[in-house]
C-alpha cells in the first residue's frame, strides 16, 4: 500500500522551473492593500516560492524585478529557498514597470534552464498599468504556448488591466494549466493566493481537493479524500493502526526490560557495597585499637556508635593539625623578624647616600634645598661616608697583607 502511495504522489509531483516576476515600481507605495502593495507583494511571492520548492525538491524558481533602469534578473534558477528569500529583500522600489521585456527575459531564462525535463511557468505579479496594448500582448502568448511555458498573472491595484491580461492568459492557456487571479484592495493578497489554482496545483489533485496549503499539509487523513478513493483510504487506517499496535507493544517490553535492568542493578550495587564493607573492616579494626575504645569491634557496632567513632577520630586529626600550628607559626614570626632586620639595614643604608637624601628634599614640598643649615648638613654627611669608605678601604688592605 505504501508504494501505491508513493506512485500516486511522484505521479501527482510535477518537476517545474519556475520565474518569478515582481512589480518593485512606484505605485508599490500606495497602501490600498494590507499593509501595503509591496509588502502584500512580498509576502505572497515568499509563500508562492516556497509552494514551488516543496511541492517537489528538484523545482527551481528564479526571480525578475520588472522595474528599474532596467528589467533584472535577482536570482537565476536556483532551488534554494533559503537564497531567494533573502535576495528578494535587496529589491527596491523604483521606476516604472516594463511588462513586455519582463516577459521575454523570463522566457528566455526558461529556454536555457539546466533540466530540460522541468516544465517551464512564468508567474507575473503586475500592479501598475501595463502601457501594452491587447494585440501585443496576443501575439507574446501565442509564442509562450508554442514553447509550451505556462503563464500566471496575478492582478492588483489596476483593474484597467484586467480585460488585456485577461486576454494574454487565455491565449497562452493550454489544458488549464494558466491562471489569471485578480485581488481586489484591501483584501489579504497572500489569503487569496492561497486558495486559488496557482497554489492548490503545485501539490496535485489530492492536495486541491483537501484543501492543501504551502506546506503541502491535507485537510483528509494521510492526504487522501475518503470520497475519491475509499479502499485505498481504509487500508491505511487500518495499516496505521496495526503500527501503533505495534509500538505500544514495543514499549511495554522496553518497560518490562528497563525494570528488570534496574532490579539486576541495585543487586549488583548491593553486593558490591557488601564486599566493600568487608575489605574495609580490617583496616577499621586496625584503627580502633589505636584509639581509646580499641575493644570494640565495627561488626558490633549499631549506626549511633560508628557515627561516634567517626567524630572521634575526626577530632584527633584536628588537635593533631592544632599541635602543629604553632610551630609553624614561630618559624614564620622568625622568618618574619629576620626579613625587617634586613630591610631596616637597607633603609639606613640608604639615608647615608647624600645623593638619595638630597633628592628626597627636594621632592618634599615647601623646603627649601639652598637653606645654609640643610647645605651644611648634607656635606657633614658626605663627609661622614668619605670616612666610611676610607675605614673600609684600610680594613680590606689590611685583610690583604695579613693574607
Amino acid at each position: 500500500l505504501q508504494k501505491v502511495q508513493q506512485q500516486k504522489n511522484k505521479s501527482k509531483m510535477v518537476l517545474e522551473a519556475c520565474f518569478v516576476c515582481i512589480d518593485n515600481s512606484e505605485w508599490m507605495r500606495n497602501g490600498d492593500y494590507i499593509p501595503s502593495r509591496w509588502d502584500a507583494q512580498k509576502d505572497t511571492l515568499n509563500m508562492v516560492c516556497g509552494s514551488k520548492i516543496q511541492s517537489n525538491p528538484e523545482n527551481s524558481v528564479g526571480v525578475i524585478s520588472m522595474a528599474g533602469r532596467r528589467v533584472n534578473v535577482v536570482l537565476a534558477l536556483s532551488t534554494d529557498i533559503g537564497k531567494i528569500m533573502a535576495d528578494l529583500q535587496s529589491i527596491q522600489i523604483q521606476g516604472k514597470c516594463d511588462f513586455l521585456s519582463s516577459l521575454k527575459i523570463a522566457q528566455l531564462g526558461l529556454k536555457h534552464r539546466p533540466n530540460k525535463h522541468q516544465r517551464q511557468r512564468i508567474i507575473m505579479f503586475v500592479g501598475s498599468p501595463v502601457t501594452e496594448d491587447e494585440k501585443t500582448l496576443v501575439q507574446v502568448g501565442k509564442k509562450l504556448k508554442k514553447n509550451n511555458i505556462a503563464l500566471d498573472i496575478i492582478s492588483f491595484g489596476s483593474p484597467t488591466n484586467n480585460e488585456k491580461l485577461m486576454k494574454l492568459v487565455e491565449t497562452v492557456d493550454n489544458a488549464e494549466n494558466s491562471h489569471f487571479i485578480y485581488i481586489e484592495g484591501g483584501s489579504v493578497m497572500s489569503d487569496i493566493v492561497l486558495t486559488s489554482n496557482l497554489i492548490q496545483e503545485s501539490f496535485g489533485d489530492s492536495g486541491a481537493a483537501g484543501g492543501a496549503g504551502p506546506t503541502g499539509t491535507s485537510a483528509h487523513e494521510f492526504g487522501i479524500d475518503p470520497n475519491a478513493d475509499p479502499e485505498l483510504a481504509m487500508a491505511l487506517r487500518i495499516s496505521m493502526e496495526e503500527e501503533r499496535a505495534r509500538q505500544e507493544k514495543e514499549r511495554l517490553k522496553e518497560g518490562e526490560g528497563e525494570g528488570e535492568g534496574e532490579k539486576a542493578g541495585d543487586d549488583a550495587s548491593a553486593a558490591k557495597a557488601d564486599e566493600g564493607k568487608k575489605e574495609e573492616t580490617p583496616a577499621t579494626e586496625e584503627k580502633m585499637e589505636v584509639t581509646k575504645e580499641g575493644d570494640q569491634n565495627l561488626d558490633t557496632m549499631d549506626d549511633d556508635q560508628l557515627l561516634q567513632h567517626a567524630l572521634a577520630l575526626s577530632m584527633e586529626g584536628q588537635e593533631g593539625g592544632e599541635s602543629s600550628e604553632p610551630k609553624q607559626e614561630g618559624t614564620e614570626k622568625k622568618e618574619e623578624a629576620k626579613a625587617e632586620v634586613k630591610d631596616e639595614a637597607g633603609a639606613d643604608a640608604k639615608f647615608e647616600d647624600p645623593n638619595f637624601v638630597k633628592g628626597l628634599l627636594e621632592e618634599l614640598p615647601g623646603v627649601n634645598i639652598e637653606d645654609p643649615e640643610i647645605q651644611n648638613a648634607l656635606k657633614s654627611l658626605e663627609e661622614k661616608t668619605e670616612d666610611k669608605k676610607d675605614d673600609a678601604e684600610k680594613d680590606n688592605k689590611e685583610k690583604e697583607e695579613d693574607k
